[in-house]
């Protein structure tokens, strides 16, 4: 979950980071706590 969408190449550094984590098949999850609520703006 994200709480804004990202643009420009913060969006493409999001997108590749997700990638490259999803990769690894021992790979789960990372949480933290939520320091705001989304934004739909």
């Amino acid at each position: 979950m994200i709480t804004r969408i990202p643009r420009g190449e913060d969006a493409g550094r999001l997108w590749d980071t997700s990638v490259t984590l999803a990769s690894f098949p021992y790979f789960f999850e990372i949480k933290r706590t939520r320091t705001e609520s989304p934004q739909f703006d």
